[in-house]
């Protein structure tokens, strides 16, 4: 491309769509070890205020696809190409497991073509120890086996939280799960469980304060729609 405001992410190479595949939509061969989790990041957006929908795919050796939840969007940024202005860009990163070693593809598929253009920069692949699920954000994953999961939260001692993941939750102090609603009193009923369930919101409370939940052996499922737990006339809505 002429504009060379493409070197604007920290002056690393960029792939560019403009009604063309430059070669991403054959997809990148990588070859991985198995039983891991591998972490992908990159920095991407578009520009004359079109939006462009980009799924990110991959295949193991054999050829199966590994779904990660979600499609990601980079629109409404103008001009993006000329600017260097850092909140332009958006960021992402997705996580998937490994079961067997060999070739993957990774693919990075742009499901609209014309003016609707978008900039790709930074992208990496690395080993993780863990699937991170921060504070306030869900990270692009396949569903599968982990053999650990990290769960960066900021829990005050004593004090209940609300909380909502792809996957159950245990060995927290007390956990506790929405389990009706009586519309002639207006009355809800929480009890304590020993376990949440995955995509369903529920409260969570430690006896000291905590930063961060490590689990093991956790099957992280796919997402639902919209997180949530109804009885008779009220729901519990993850955000």
């Amino acid at each position: 491309s002429s504009n060379t405001g493409l070197t604007a992410v920290n002056g690393y190479a960029l792939m560019a769509k403009f009604d063309t595949s430059y070669g991403e939509e054959a997809g990148y061969t990588m070859p991985l070890d198995a039983n891991s989790i591998y972490k992908i990041s990159f920095k991407y957006g578009g520009w004359n205020d079109y939006t462009s929908n980009v799924t990110l795919a991959l295949k193991d050796p054999n050829g199966v696809s590994i779904p990660l939840t979600k499609t990601f969007e980079a629109g409404g940024n103008t001009a993006i190409h000329s600017e260097s202005d850092p909140s332009l860009w958006y960021d992402l990163t997705g996580y998937f497991i490994t079961k067997e070693a060999g070739d993957y593809i990774l693919t990075l598929t742009k499901s609209d073509k014309n003016q609707k253009q978008i900039c790709i920069g930074n992208l990496s692949m690395v080993k993780a120890e863990a699937i991170e699920f921060a504070d306030g954000s869900v990270p692009y994953y396949a569903a599968g086996t982990y053999p650990s999961v990290k769960i960066t939260r900021n829990l005050t001692a004593d004090r209940w939280a609300t909380a909502v993941y792809p996957f159950a939750v245990s060995g927290i102090d007390d956990i506790a799960t929405f389990e009706a609603y009586d519309e002639a009193t207006a009355t809800v009923k929480i009890i304590k469980a020993t376990a949440s369930t995955a995509n369903e919101p529920f409260l969570m409370r430690s006896k000291t304060t905590m930063a961060e939940i490590v689990l093991e052996n956790v099957d992280v499922v796919a997402e639902d729609g919209t997180p949530v737990k109804t009885q008779g006339n009220a729901s519990f809505v993850g955000t």
